[in-house]
C-alpha cells in the first residue's frame, strides 16, 4: 500500500508496547511512503524501563526496509531512545543525504559509534544543520558523552569548516536516574571546554545539564566545568 502524500511518521515508545514486546508493527512491511520527510521514535513518557529496553532485530529490519522501499528523502530524524548504530542509524544516515535536523539519544554503549558515524569525513548527512544529542545515564550506566568526549569533539570539529552546514548544536545530559556519581566536574583540559570557543565563533551552542545551560548558568557551569 502506497501513501503518496504522508510526510511524517511517528512511533511512541510506551509501556503498553513494551509489554507486547513490539514497537514497530509488522504492518509496516506492507507500506510505502515516498513523500516521507520526518521520522520520529519518541519517548513521551521517558522512564528507565523505556530507555533501557532494546529494539528487536526484526524491528530494525522493518524500518530499514520501509526507507529502502519508499526511496524517501528524510529531512528530520528524531530518535528519543537508544537504537543500534550498526543495525539502524548508519543505514538511515546513508539513505538520507538531505537530512537537516537530527535529534539523537546516546548512551555509553552507542555513543562512540554514533559520533564516528556523524563525522563529516564519513560522508553521511552533508546537509546537516541542526544536531541535538541527549544522554541520560540509567542506574549504573556511564554517560556516553563523558565517556567518549574525545570522539564527540572530533566529530564536532569535522563539521566546523569546509562544506559543513552545521549551525546549531544542543546537548542535554540528565543525571537524575544515575545511581552512581558521574565524573564531574570535567578536567580543565576537557574537550567540552572548546564549546565556549565554538559558541563565541557564532554557532548556536547550548549544553543543558539537568535542564540548565552550563555554558550560561553559573551553578550548572560550576557543576560541569568546575570553579574557575
Amino acid at each position: 500500500m502506497t501513501h503518496a502524500s504522508l510526510q511524517r511518521l511517528s512511533f511512541d515508545m510506551t509501556w503498553v508496547n513494551l509489554r507486547r514486546r513490539t514497537n514497530i508493527p509488522a504492518t509496516i512491511d506492507y507500506i510505502t511512503l515516498p513523500a516521507l520527510r520526518k521520522f520520529e521514535v519518541l519517548a513521551n513518557e521517558p522512564r528507565p524501563y523505556i530507555l533501557s529496553c532494546p529494539f528487536q532485530a526484526i524491528e530494525y529490519t522493518r524500518l530499514i526496509g520501509l526507507f529502502h522501499r519508499s526511496q524517501c528523502s528524510l529531512t528530520v530524524l528524531t530518535i528519543s531512545v537508544p537504537m543500534s548504530v550498526e543495525a539502524f542509524l548508519i543505514h538511515v544516515l546513508s539513505q538520507s543525504p538531505a537530512l537537516r535536523r537530527l535529534d539523537v539519544f546516546v548512551n555509553a554503549s552507542i555513543a562512540r559509534d554514533a559520533f564516528k558515524a556523524l563525522a563529516l569525513d564519513q560522508g553521511k548527512v552533508p546537509c546537516l544543520e541542526q544536531l541535538y544529542i541527549t544522554d541520560t545515564p540509567i542506574r549504573m550506566e556511564n554517560s556516553g558523552l563523558l565517556e567518549d568526549a574525545g570522539g564527540f569533539h572530533t566529530m564536532i570539529l569535522s563539521r566546523l569548516g569546509g562544506d559543513s552546514r552545521l549551525d546549531t548544536l544542543h546537548l542535554s545530559l540528565m543525571t537524575h536516574w544515575s545511581h552512581q556519581p558521574l565524573a564531574l566536574p570535567v578536567p580543565q583540559d576537557s574537550p567540552f571546554c572548546d564549546l565556549f570557543r565554538i559558541k563565541d565563533e557564532g554557532m548556536d551552542v547550548q549544553f543543558f545539564l539537568d535542564m540548565k545551560d552550563c555554558l550560561v548558568d553559573e551553578e550548572a557551569r560550576a557543576s560541569f566545568f568546575g570553579s574557575s
